[in-house]
């Protein structure tokens, strides 16, 4: 697809949107099988809360070297690799007999997901002029408000109806679905054409001490970080 379309951008606002949704319904499904998870393996409730944090510890650390990572291979890897990684881990916690494998597995979901937004903030500054670039960033994070509605209930009524297996199964396949409209739709620009669009925009890499220095870089964290 032209990646100058108007549809081609329409396309890409609802596969960030998408991404978003699919990785908050993937992270909430835990939540609603945590109880019934207690019964079936006899996990303590403090089990159940290192299973729930084991996700945010993967999630963060990893983010330091997603965004390296982002930049090394580019969003149309990295995005699939990291969409298709963290549905398979939320699949394969089905499979899961006993704590230990469950433990990891809910681990590598936050691997995965932590390739999520630097990749989409990329794929932002690629597709959008800057006049558009609010509009993307705010179709983008809605998508996780759309994850968080329909998680639980879609999570909820797949319990009730055909097991906790199963809501692992289904949260697990809807990654796989945007993957392949993912590959099929997203053009990267060549790198010269992208340089010769923004000139203006080109960076220097610049040291963690440097950007610690800066007043707005704490500001950003803390408020990262009251929102979470």
């Amino acid at each position: 697809m032209n990646p100058a379309s108007v549809v081609y951008r329409w396309n890409i606002l609802l596969l960030l949107a998408g991404s978003q949704a699919i990785a908050y319904i993937d992270r909430v499904n835990f939540a609603v099988v945590g109880p019934h998870l207690i019964k079936v393996y006899d996990c303590t409730p403090t089990q159940v809360g290192v299973l729930l944090s084991a996700f945010n510890w993967a999630f963060t650390f990893s983010l330091l070297a997603a965004g390296p990572l982002v930049d090394l291979i580019r969003p149309r890897r990295s995005y699939s690799m990291g969409v298709g990684f963290w549905s398979l881990a939320t699949a394969l916690c089905s499979l899961t007999k006993s704590f230990a494998p469950l433990l990891v597995f809910r681990a590598l979901v936050g691997v995965g997901e932590s390739v999520m937004i630097p990749s989409g903030s990329r794929v932002i500054r690629e597709t959008f002029d800057k006049k558009h670039r609010a509009l993307a960033v705010g179709t983008f994070f809605a998508g996780n408000r759309i994850g968080l509605t329909l998680g639980i209930p879609v999570a909820s009524v797949v319990l009730v109806n055909w097991g906790w297996e199963w809501v692992f199964y289904i949260t697990g396949s809807l990654g796989l679905f945007w993957v392949a409209w993912w590959l099929a739709i997203y053009g990267p620009p060549p790198d010269d054409e992208a340089a010769r669009a923004q000139p203006h925009e080109a960076q220097n890499q610049i040291r963690w001490a440097t950007l610690l220095k800066y007043p707005t870089t704490w500001g950003v964290m803390m408020g990262q970080a009251g929102y979470l």
